[in-house]
């Protein structure tokens, strides 16, 4: 088995990485639509839609071009901005997908960094790249 190390993940809006970001998470969920029938304690499901959502964070540095443009569209826009993300684990696997960035959270601590934390919403598939 290949254990993957989670120093070679990036994330990528559009084609630009996002510097000092150094944790994010990917979660896929199935969602379930009710069969049961009058008469029968067990209930019963199937499958019916799926989703995708997640997070990002790390450092704030406003001087970085695809952090600026993140806080830039946010502060002009508003939330609910729909862009690009990548998701590379390493060389060989990379998860992609429109999301729609749900927050956006800085938060500063004395003789600390500034974070920022990133909260977002998949639309449509979710896309796996593989390479040999």
């Amino acid at each position: 088995m290949a254990v993957m190390a989670g120093v070679d993940g990036i994330v990528k809006l559009g084609e630009n990485t996002i510097g000092y970001i150094d944790t994010w998470s990917l979660t896929r969920n199935q969602n379930t639509g009710e069969t049961s029938q009058l008469g029968k304690r067990d209930q019963e499901y199937i499958p019916t839609n799926r989703n995708w959502s997640g997070s990002f964070s790390g450092s704030f540095d406003y001087a970085d071009a695809a952090q600026k443009s993140v806080i830039d569209q946010l502060i002009d826009d508003g939330v609910g901005t729909t862009l690009k993300c990548v998701f590379v684990t390493n060389a060989t696997l990379s998860l992609s997908g429109q999301i729609i960035v749900t927050s956006v959270a800085l938060g500063a601590t004395h003789g600390d960094k500034i974070t920022l934390s990133i909260n977002f919403q998949g639309t449509g598939k979710l896309g796996k790249e593989v390479s040999a």
